[in-house]
């Protein structure tokens, strides 16, 4: 997997390519979450259009959803913004999704880029 990680004011853009594992997007996350910036963001974008695969069980994926609560809480209003158009990927992206109902973060999952910049614009 790459990750290509863009701080952009109220905004941070990931960039996955490749086979995305458990272990890799916990790496990544840790640099966005321990980042000082991370409770005043606004969004995060992750990108998934060029990933072959995501590499998550269900119980892998139930596992980030509970890492993901700590920071819920110093930054309630995240909105998370999910991108991708193949059909297993956006299957374990709405598990995910399912598995987060619990924080305040709004998670919205699209098939473009330009939806999801529509969103930000309107928000």
């Amino acid at each position: 997997m790459s990750v290509e990680i863009e701080w952009n004011g109220h905004y941070v853009y990931k960039k996955y390519t490749g086979n995305v594992t458990p272990q890799e997007l916990k790496m990544k996350d840790a640099k966005i979450l321990s980042d000082i910036r991370f409770a005043s963001l606004a969004f995060i974008i992750s990108d998934f259009l060029a990933v072959s695969d995501i590499d998550f069980s269900t119980d892998e994926i139930i596992t980030h959803t509970k890492l993901h609560g700590i920071p819920s809480i110093y930054n309630p209003q995240l909105k998370v913004l999910l991108v991708a158009d193949k059909a297993s990927i956006r299957k374990k992206l709405v598990f995910y999704i399912e598995n987060m109902q619990s924080t305040e973060w709004e998670i919205k999952l699209f098939k473009t880029m330009e939806e999801a910049y529509r969103f930000m614009q309107l928000k």
